[in-house]
Order: structure tokens, then sequence, then C-alpha cells
């Protein structure tokens, strides 16, 4: 193959591409479920695979989420932790007096004290002052006795966090929960064949579904995003419309691919997303559950 007809190649697939998103955006953005008959009818090459429109919507919203938190993330953090470390070192200052104090005092006093919160703060406070102290000598400093292997990894994990403001274990977190999500798409697939089993659809033809309706997700997350750069006065109500714009678009979604009554196509829409919330919460904290453990 000649540099020539290489370069023809590029060219023509280039500007293929480009009349296929052309092609795709106004019906993935305005005409819900459009995307997904067609492709389901057999009409491929003219629009873009579904698993490239979810691709572009996830990976640019993970994106500004992430420039957006390198900017503001230090700053919260720092807030955050610095009122944390006013309230607590109170505890302290309260703990410290009560060695003087006769017994019976010292007891009804001592019940009034946080032992999670004392613990808390010498956590924050070690983790600050004293960063060159070894696994072992930060667990003795903190009181802790052969703590278990999950209390231990709690522990210095916890410290990791704090010495670097959160930045680490941040970056992780929106590193992982996109593969986290992505593990939902043939879930919700899953969801679909079970409340649709009677039209006997195969699922294939539920995934794409659940590939395009995730897909608008994430690019309806990106107009959240930006409506946030906004006055308060005129983002307030952008939300509702956004909101409102969201429930309408997945609902004529349900209503023009699976083809039946607006009121069975509503009690499903609201009996799939009532699960479906449960694998959310269930996937994505278990997925920050486990970055937090091993960043």
């Amino acid at each position: 193959m000649s540099f020539r007809i290489l370069c023809l190649d590029f060219i023509e697939n280039l500007f293929s591409f480009d009349s296929k998103i052309g092609r795709s955006v106004i019906p993935f953005i305005f005409a819900p479920g459009k995307l997904t008959n067609e492709f389901l009818a057999g009409k491929r090459v003219k629009y873009v695979h579904p698993i490239r429109i979810y691709l572009a919507c996830s990976i640019l919203f993970f994106l500004l989420i992430g420039l957006s938190n390198r900017s503001t993330h230090s700053v919260g953090v720092e807030g955050g932790l610095a009122e944390m470390q006013d309230s607590l070192e109170k505890e302290l200052a309260l703990a410290d007096t009560v060695t003087d104090l006769p017994m019976g005092i010292k007891h009804k006093v001592d019940e009034e004290l946080n032992p999670n919160l004392l613990l808390a703060v010498r956590l924050f406070m070690l983790s600050k002052e004293q960063r060159n102290l070894s696994d072992d000598a930060f667990l003795d400093s903190l009181g802790v006795q052969s703590p278990s292997y999950i209390k231990k990894t709690i522990f210095l994990q916890s410290r990791k966090a704090i010495e670097d403001n959160g930045v680490q274990l941040t970056h992780a977190v929106l590193n992982n929960i996109p593969q986290a999500l992505f593990i939902l798409l043939p879930l919700f697939g899953l969801l679909l064949g079970l409340f649709y089993y009677r039209l006997k659809r195969y699922y294939v033809e539920h995934l794409v579904f659940s590939i395009h309706l995730h897909a608008y997700f994430f690019f309806w997350m990106i107009l959240i995003w930006l409506v946030g750069y906004l006055p308060s006065s005129t983002s307030s109500w952008l939300y509702y419309g956004l909101f409102t714009m969201l429930c309408w678009y997945v609902f004529q979604m349900f209503r023009r691919v699976y083809k039946e009554k607006w009121s069975r196509s509503l009690m499903k829409m609201g009996m799939i997303g009532s699960i479906y919330s449960v694998f959310v919460i269930i996937v994505i904290s278990g997925a920050m559950l486990i970055t937090a453990m091993i960043f």
C-alpha cells in the first residue's frame, strides 16, 4: 500500500466519522430512542456506534470533573479539616483536664467524651505533624494496641489521605468510578430483559438501549456541571428544567423503543429505576470503599 493510498484512506475515514457525528448528535439529544431503533433496525453505518457515544460522554464528564476538582479540592479539604481540628482540639483540651478531677467527677466526664472523636483528632494531628513516623510508631502514638488487619488498614489509609489532603484518594476514585459504572450497563440491560421478557427480544437489544440511555445521562450530567458555573439566581430554575428534561427523555425512550402504552411505560420505568438505584448505590459504594482501602 502506497503512502498516497494510506493518506486517502485516513481522510476518507476521518470525514466519514465526522459525518456520522453530524447525523448522530441531533437525534441523540432531541429524539429519544431514535438511535436505538435505527441501530436495532440494522442502520448502523450512518450513526456513531453506541459504545463510542457512551465513551465520549463519560470520558468528557469525568475529564471536566477532574479538571474542576484540581482547582477546588485543596481549598475545600483544607477548610473542612481546619474546622474539624478546631472542634476536636476542644475535646482534647477537655480530656486533658479530666486527669486532675476527683474520681467520681472524672468518671462522669469520661462518659460525656466521645472516644472515637478523640481518636480522630489524634489521627489528624499525627498525620499532619509527624509525617516521618513509621507505620508501627504511628499506630503506637495513636494508642492502638494490636489492631486487626482491617483497623490497621483504615488507620494507615486515613493517614495517607490526610497527609496530601485527599488528592491521591480523589484521583483514584475518579479513575475507578468510570470502570464501576461500566459494569452497570449489562445489569441495566438485564433488568430490561426481565421486565420486557414477553416481547421476546434479544438481550443485546436491551443492552443497546442501556448504553444509549447511560450515554445521555452523562451528557445530562455535563449540562448540570456547566449550569453550576452560572449565578444562583439563574441556575436554580435551570436545574428544575434539566431534571424535567431528563425525566421526559427517559420516558420517551421507553415509549418509543418498547412501544407500550404510556401508563405501562411509566410504571415499568419507575420500577426499573427503583431497583436499579439500589444496584448503583451498591456498586459505587463498593468501588469507593475498595479504592479507599488500596489507593
